[in-house]
């Protein structure tokens, strides 16, 4: 014999999707470089970067940019065609400035990045919505980033992983030597 909320429970679980009990969730989509390897055989290839840029725009001239901004500047183009990066900064203050300029530089150039701001790290992500794709836009709004997060002191890493920021400690000491100089 059921109890009212074992039936209950029993009748709740039957009408959840397999899929949705068994699916895997993952922090951050995997990211494609500027050149897509060859996949083995029987995998799915990602698409490659030309795939992704807007229709309309000059192919070769928005994708050699993208690949700098990859190889220079820790920026990443996710499957989904977006331009994404993960700014790491020394506290929640910093990353809502950060927010903020990069904001009203967005509003200047009437082109708006999506971004999600957290404890002491901040994601930028750019994609055009018409036409749907990347665009020279995009790879404005992603340098005016990189300026902006200068600004604020902003780490993140290259595409080797490397940091090519300097470290926190290491600016603390810069700005106190540059402090004791002043007369």
């Amino acid at each position: 014999m059921f109890t009212p909320f074992r039936l209950l429970t029993r009748t709740l679980a039957s009408h959840i999707p397999r899929r949705a009990l068994t699916r895997s969730f993952t922090s951050h989509p995997p990211a494609l470089s500027s050149a897509s390897p060859p996949s083995p055989e029987g995998e799915a290839s990602p698409p490659a970067l030309e795939t992704m840029i807007a229709k309309g725009e000059d192919i070769s001239f928005v994708s050699a940019d993208i690949s700098t901004l990859i190889r220079d500047s820790g920026w990443k183009v996710l499957p989904d065609g977006r331009l994404h990066k993960l700014f790491k900064l020394q506290s929640y203050g910093d990353v809502l400035r950060l927010h903020t300029l990069i904001g009203k530089e967005s509003d200047k150039r009437n082109h708006h990045p999506r971004m999600v701001s957290g404890y002491r790290m901040l994601i930028v992500r750019f994609k055009t919505h018409k036409p749907v794709g990347l665009t020279a836009n995009d790879v404005t709004g992603a340098r005016v980033a990189d300026e902006c997060a200068g600004k604020c002191r902003a780490r993140w890493e290259d595409a080797d992983g490397q940091s090519n920021n300097v470290s926190w400690k290491e600016s603390t000491v810069l700005r106190r030597i540059v402090v004791q100089q002043k007369p």
